[in-house]
């Protein structure tokens, strides 16, 4: 009977199991609304969701003008997949049917044939990457529904003249016909082609906005415009001038990357960043004019600018970053200001033009290899190459530990400083102007002001060098 009774229990706990499992495997199936495994009809491949609809994950087919079918398996498609049209090289126009929501990451990159592409209003997302390398594809409209479009989702569009918004689109626009794609919040330009003009009132420049735009030739960037995001104007290798307007704070990162064609940069008095890389490999460069108001020059910001002849670092600049000017082949003048207290490893390698340099006595930090290298199989020193710098100075210090020959300097070096800066902290602010009326009023006395500085015009000290000084912080007038 006992036997009977624990066989009998046995059963039961086994049956429970079987009967729970099932149960708790159809709530997770059902609560994560994942899809279900893939189907196939004619050309596409696709899934479909848990709400029956369907999202194509991959076509197969050969044709040229690419009507996409409404329906799949009985099942309406809603959602273009990631790759879903990968290198599809024979399609020239698409059309997308009415219900598709969403067109996923790299969803058409590389259709280097594609001309024309329709978009319907039910599209409210375009994916990451999802026309890169597009390069026939000639104009593109956003309808008024989307509210996302990923990174660099026209990158390598050269063919690309016409970008327009919807205009009930309550995201992006493109206003005053600029062929751009612009955020109305954020008042950031997010996508750009070779006809764009950007428009007054924008403020930034975005996250690769022209991002191998090759067939962009120049570019005219507005007083609005307070920043230029990374990698904005990357490989835009057309490009022959920028001129950036003068409440530009921030150049940002790769921001003008391998733009081998370009050779005029122009830019205002508001400028205090050059962030990494922000100028690499524009080989054309011969020469550029650092505004006095740059504080920060980071890693690489010019390194392969081989056609750089010259360069004046401005006073205020208190590091030169590592390998900001290496491989610039032509280089062969530097000026190094006195606000400069260190220079970063390979800062100047690899510059053979460069045969001599002056390094003030400000500078307490030199790493390896900063000046008077080139790697050629190996690193190798550039014959002949000196050092002017100051007796017991970190120039000294630096041309004996490498064997380079060094040449003292007799004079005492000047004074620098930024005109307008009165309290001498290297930057010009409203504390400067205060500092003066101070000065003025004999609330303070001259150890509290660097009255050279605090004159803007050659004539006495007075409340409208004060004045001047709030003008250029305004942006309304340029101190020399």
């Amino acid at each position: 009977m006992k036997k009977l009774l624990s066989l009998l229990l046995c059963v039961i706990f086994i049956m429970s199991i079987f009967t729970v499992v099932p149960v708790e495997i159809s709530a997770l199936s059902a609560d994560s609304g994942l899809a279900d495994a893939g189907h196939s009809q004619g050309s596409y491949e696709y899934t479909v969701s848990t709400d029956g609809t369907a999202e194509i994950t991959k076509y197969s087919g050969h044709e040229t003008d690419l009507h996409i079918p409404d329906k799949l398996g009985g099942h309406t498609v809603t959602g273009i997949g990631n790759e879903s049209f990968y290198d599809c090289d024979s399609i020239k126009s698409i059309e997308i049917p009415a219900a598709v929501k969403i067109i996923g990451d790299g969803a058409f990159r590389a259709c280097i044939s594609l001309v024309s592409i329709k978009i319907p209003d039910s599209v409210t997302s375009i994916g990451d990457y999802a026309f890169q390398d597009c390069t026939s594809l000639t104009d593109i409209n956003i309808p008024k529904n989307v509210s996302s479009i990923g990174i660099c989702a026209f990158e390598n569009c050269p063919s690309l003249k016409s970008m327009t918004v919807d205009s009930k689109n309550k995201t992006f626009d493109s206003r005053s016909n600029c062929n751009a794609i612009i955020d109305s919040t954020e008042k950031e330009l997010k996508f750009g082609c070779s006809k764009t003009v950007i428009p007054d009132g924008v403020v930034s420049i975005g996250f690769c906005a022209f991002i191998e735009c090759r067939s962009l030739e120049s570019i005219k960037i507005p007083d609005s415009v307070k920043i230029i995001r990374e990698s904005a104007f990357a490989e835009c290798s057309s490009m022959t001038s920028a001129s950036i307007g003068k409440k530009v704070t921030e150049i940002g990162a790769w921001a003008f990357y391998n733009c081998s064609s370009l050779s005029t940069v122009t830019m205002g008095n508001s400028v205090t960043s050059f962030l990494t890389g922000a100028f690499c490999n524009c080989t054309s460069l011969k020469s550029i004019t650092i505004p006095n108001s740059v504080t920060l020059i980071d890693d690489l910001a010019f390194l392969g600018c081989t056609a750089l002849t010259d360069i004046v670092i401005p006073y205020g600049v208190t590091r030169i970053g590592s390998e900001t000017f290496s491989d610039c082949y032509s280089l062969k003048s530097v000026t190094i200001p006195e606000s400069v207290t260190s220079i970063g490893r390979y800062a100047f390698r690899d510059c053979t033009s460069l045969k001599s340099v002056e390094i003030p006595q400000s500078v307490t930090s030199i790493d390896d290899m900063a000046f008077g290298y080139y790697f050629d199989d190996e690193d190798k020193k550039v014959e002949g190459f000196t050092i002017y710098g100051y007796k017991g100075s970190e120039a000294e210090k630096y041309a004996k530990n490498n064997g380079f020959k060094f040449v003292e300097s007799k004079e005492k070096p000047k004074p620098q400083y930024k005109t307008g800066d009165a309290d001498g902290d290297g930057v010009i602010t409203v504390i400067d102007a205060t500092t003066i009326q101070q000065y003025l009023a004999h609330l303070i006395d001259e150890s509290k002001i660097n009255l050279e500085a605090a004159k803007t015009t050659k004539e006495a000290l007075s409340v409208i060098d004060a004045t001047r000084i709030q003008q250029y912080l305004a942006h309304l007038i340029v101190l020399e």
